[in-house]
């Protein structure tokens, strides 16, 4: 039997898949699950291919406040929406929830979200009232830029990543600090059709996540996670990378505040 780790499973949260998902999450601080689904495994695809024809570093672009979504972008972030609420719903499946999470998970269950428009168009992914309605997605064409080491403001983030060649050249890539404080290459870990997942300070604060001894990864995306910071990365290249054919990814980070959170502002 395969033990690599399915988002069907996790989707019925089947018990062996659960525990492998927190062991993982757990031990090296970031999991790979398969997306054993076609229609969200061709979205991410189709991401991906928009991604390394950004004109930037990432969409939305850093100096426009109104992003543009195309069909192929509104699927994607659909898409990656319902990939890491099925996460997080295993990952926290059976443990003492707050009030406010365990609401917006038994919502999302009751009716799942309609994300855009009812006809699939705009350029707000959330109607008012929505739970998760802080969440956002970015597209990354590390040609372009790169991210120092840093930790997410997330219950969850996800990432699809399309690998650049292997061609023994130097790419950037995405490093993960573990619970023994290494650094691990996530991209090398991770086959074409899974998604990385990573826990973010949103979850590693709640008590249940810290019972369950999951940690807030530090990563970074870099030839060397340990090199020198980068000042403006989202708008230089990693000085040590190929200055074409590097790293694209779509990455999503799955929020929703505490009230208490919001109201401090």
């Amino acid at each position: 039997m395969s033990d690599r780790l399915y988002l069907s499973a996790l989707a019925v949260r089947e018990e062996s898949a659960v525990r492998r998902l927190r062991d993982a999450l757990r031990m090296q601080g970031f999991a790979c699950v398969v997306v054993d689904q076609t229609p969200l495994a061709d979205a991410l695809e189709a991401a991906l291919t928009d991604a390394a024809g950004l004109d930037g570093f990432r969409f939305p672009p850093i100096d426009d406040s109104t992003p543009q979504y195309t069909p192929i972008r509104r699927e994607a972030f659909q898409r990656l929406f319902e990939i890491s609420t099925t996460c997080l719903d295993a990952l926290l499946y059976n443990q003492r929830l707050p009030t406010w999470l365990q609401e917006a998970l038994l919502q999302l269950r009751r009716s799942p979200a309609v994300l855009f428009a009812p006809d699939n168009q705009g350029h707000e992914p959330f109607q008012s009232g929505q739970p998760f309605q802080d969440s956002f997605f970015n597209l990354f064409n590390y040609d372009r830029g790169l991210l120092n080491a840093h930790v997410d403001r997330s219950l969850l983030t996800i990432i699809k990543v399309q690998q650049p060649p292997d061609d023994g050249a130097a790419h950037s890539a995405l490093w993960v600090r573990g619970p023994d404080d290494q650094w691990r290459d996530a991209d090398a870990a991770v086959q074409a059709d899974e998604v990385l997942v990573l826990v973010g300070e949103d979850c590693a604060e709640l008590p249940c996540a810290q019972t369950l001894g999951v940690h807030a990864a530090e990563h970074a995306v870099r030839v060397d996670p340990n090199g020198e910071y980068v000042s403006h990365s989202h708008f230089r290249p990693d000085p040590g990378s190929m200055p074409e054919q590097n790293r694209r990814s779509a990455a999503f980070i799955l929020r929703h505040e505490a009230p208490q959170r919001a109201q401090m502002g």
